[in-house]
């Protein structure tokens, strides 16, 4: 937004003040820059790599995630920011830079958190970073955990605006109302999976519906992220009527990427369920879904889960409730496990 007026609002001003080339924000990352996408595809399934980022297709090197992301309740913060009866020049003056260093912040701390000492290329290309706006190309199996870092990395910038305030307002309830809006901002994320080969322009009006989605779902109150995977069923499986069914809240994802991940409700167990399931279970599990009837799904899971248990393997009870209660939401839980950092990779029963 280079040689617009100066008479700007602080939400356009931290977008103009990115002025400094998308590319400069990843120098330090080890690695050269891929020449393609194909390049930088490859990253996801090099089959040298240490640590396993997701399962997705065996051809897993050839899929990119596009990643939009844009911040939630900024205008809404800078409004009130405006219209406040104290002097706080501090944050007035610095709130649009803080903005925008954390936003670039994350970008470098997400492509660091997905990056391998053996890789020989950049993970990521960032193709645009500035004020609170993100467009960045990721391998589709790197995709979540820099997601999810991204929004980890953005969250910092209610702490940053927390002290500058402080400096302006030592004493918080003279400032309850800023800081309220501080506490309300967060990151929406859009997410488009793709063949390394599908034109750019396409994906990003997937990631940018995908992006709407996300922000539509929480209402900005919350980070959330919502994704469409073109390598598979697309706008199909990502709708189901008016309804954007794959999305996920960030507190969700964080949960379930611990270590030792948890599950707070029947739908997040049955997501632990569907990571735990073998490639071949989740694909037997998809087809069930895919060729049953609304009413019929319901019934067609639970004698599938009844067999497992025959067999000996674990019973996935959290699975056959949440067939009951949304199979739109289980068929989602399918779609996540496809690129899944912590999903299962063993074929076995």
């Amino acid at each position: 937004m280079r040689g617009l007026s100066n008479d700007l609002g602080p939400d356009c001003a931290a977008r103009q003040g990115a002025t400094r080339a998308p590319r400069a924000l990843l120098d330090d990352l080890k690695g050269d820059w891929p020449d393609t996408f194909d390049d930088l595809a490859g990253r996801g399934g090099d089959p040298q790599q240490r640590r396993v980022r997701a399962v997705g297709r065996k051809e897993s090197s050839s899929q990119l995630a596009l990643v939009n992301a844009d911040g939630n309740k900024l205008g809404s913060f800078f409004e009130a920011l405006n219209t406040f009866d104290l002097d706080v020049p501090n944050l007035r003056n610095r709130a649009p830079g803080d903005v925008d260093f954390a936003t670039r912040t994350a970008v470098e701390i997400a492509a660091s958190s997905i990056h391998e000492p053996t890789d020989r290329h950049k993970s990521a290309i960032p193709h645009y970073v500035g004020g609170d706006d993100v467009l960045v190309s990721v391998p589709a199996a790197r995709a979540w955990t820099f997601v999810t870092e991204l929004i980890r990395g953005f969250s910092t910038l209610q702490d940053t605006l927390r002290a500058c305030l402080a400096c302006d307002i030592p004493e918080e309830g003279a400032a309850r109302e800023l800081l309220d809006r501080i506490a309300e901002l967060s990151l929406g994320v859009g997410v488009a999976f793709t063949h390394a080969t599908h034109p750019v322009s396409d994906a990003t009006v997937h990631a940018e519906l995908a992006l709407k989605a996300a922000k539509r779902e929480f209402r900005g109150q919350a980070a959330g992220i919502a994704w469409v995977d073109l390598t598979a069923d697309g706008l199909t499986g990502a709708r189901a009527g008016r309804r954007w069914i794959q999305v996920v809240s960030a507190d969700e994802a964080f949960r379930q990427l611990l270590p030792t991940p948890v599950g707070a409700s029947i739908a997040e167990q049955a997501a632990l369920e569907v990571f735990a399931l073998p490639p071949a279970a989740r694909h037997r599990l998809g087809q069930i879904l895919r060729d049953s009837s609304l009413g019929a799904a319901a019934g067609r899971v639970s004698t599938w889960a009844g067999r497992r248990a025959h067999d000996g393997a674990a019973v996935p009870k959290a699975i056959s409730q949440l067939a009951q209660d949304d199979t739109d939401r289980l068929r989602a839980l399918l779609s996540r496990a496809r690129w899944w950092p912590r999903a299962n990779r063993e074929d076995q029963p």
